[in-house]
């Protein structure tokens, strides 16, 4: 292999636009042959751009920095870092968490069976909010929009049975959140109207739809009798 000191980029043989070096022999501190050609902030420019549009997918792998290094002689080195793909599914996944933070309120909440029927599981109008804080904590609370109210002024004095009635049509569940990836927040529960679901993670496909939400059971479970998929949407209060 014979070095030419050419500086390349892509196919194209480039001029040295921002000076030429030349590598020192660290054992006899001589001077190596030949000059090696380097560019500037353009040559840099077209090289990202080559990169960027060679990488499969082209958001794999977005330059992150240029880092300009000045040498004794007053040149100036730019040098391009990438983020690797583990980096940019983080920021990724971290935009999704910056978008969950807020309250929304409920639009619909669907299952579907392995056989495509659909129901509504609370009712065509559901009624919900669910929250997310920048401190990393969840809380959700789903309803039927038409429970019929108990008659009590007091959840104590409520007859078992009304209160039985109460619970079947709610929903309700909060701790901390994960964002795991772009696509999937874990929820934590830490408190739950049903007792059962403490301590165990209720993990949710996330997808946005414009303004609007969408948390989804990540596989089918055995839900209302059969084995359904559930989705429910949700959008940020006018």
């Amino acid at each position: 292999m014979t070095l030419t000191g050419e500086l390349l980029i892509g196919a194209a043989t480039l001029p040295a636009s921002a000076g030429t070096m030349m590598a020192l022999n660290p054992a006899t501190g001589e001077l190596i042959e030949p000059e090696f050609a380097f560019g500037g902030r353009a040559e840099v420019d077209r090289a990202v751009r080559l990169a960027d549009e060679g990488a499969a997918p082209p958001a794999a792998t977005p330059w992150k920095s240029r880092i300009c290094e000045h040498t004794e002689e007053g040149n100036t080195l730019m040098t391009t870092s990438y983020r690797t793909d583990a980096g940019s599914e983080r920021a990724a996944a971290e935009a999704v968490r910056e978008r969950l933070l807020g309250a929304w309120t409920l639009v619909s909440y669907t299952a579907t069976g392995t056989d495509g029927r659909v129901i509504h599981p609370l009712g065509p109008t559901p009624h919900g909010l669910i929250v997310y804080t920048a401190e990393g904590y969840m809380s959700a609370q789903l309803s039927r929009r038409d429970r019929p109210a108990t008659g009590s002024e007091r959840l104590e004095d409520t007859p078992p049975e009304a209160l039985a009635r109460a619970a079947v049509t709610y929903i309700a569940y909060g701790g901390p959140f994960e964002v795991v990836d772009p696509t999937t927040v874990r929820h934590h529960v830490t408190t739950s109207l049903f007792p059962d679901w403490v301590g165990r993670p209720q993990v949710r496909r996330v997808t946005f739809d414009d303004a609007l939400l969408k948390l989804g059971l990540v596989a089918p479970v055995h839900m209302w009798g059969a084995d359904r998929t559930a989705e429910l949407t949700w959008r940020k209060p006018d």
